[in-house]
């Protein structure tokens, strides 16, 4: 576990980087391999990992892209995640590793 959770906030609020990837290379083998990002689809039950994986496919052009339900749009602006709050538990996360 890695990403947005930060210590008070709900737990639905998770992510995995290494989850984000496994993601990322499983659409790219579909992708390769004759199916078309229409029928693609990708569930998560944590807002966080939505927001990472959503971020990792809109920066890399070649998945054309991701789609949001309205509803997830929703649930991300309700939770407040954006980019900011990711970059500073990252920061926090390294810290916590440099004093092991």
């Amino acid at each position: 576990e890695d990403g947005i959770n930060q210590e008070g906030q709900d737990h639905s609020i998770k992510s995995n980087q290494y989850e984000v990837m496994m993601v990322m290379s499983t659409i790219k083998y579909l992708l390769q391999n004759g199916y078309v990002s229409s029928d693609i689809v990708v569930l998560t039950p944590y807002l966080g990992q939505l927001y990472a994986i959503n971020a990792a496919l809109t920066q890399d052009r070649s998945f054309g892209g991701a789609l949001l339900s309205d509803r997830d749009e929703e649930e991300l602006m309700k939770a407040e995640i954006n980019q900011d709050e990711k970059e500073n538990d990252d920061d926090k996360n390294d810290d916590d590793d440099d004093k092991k």
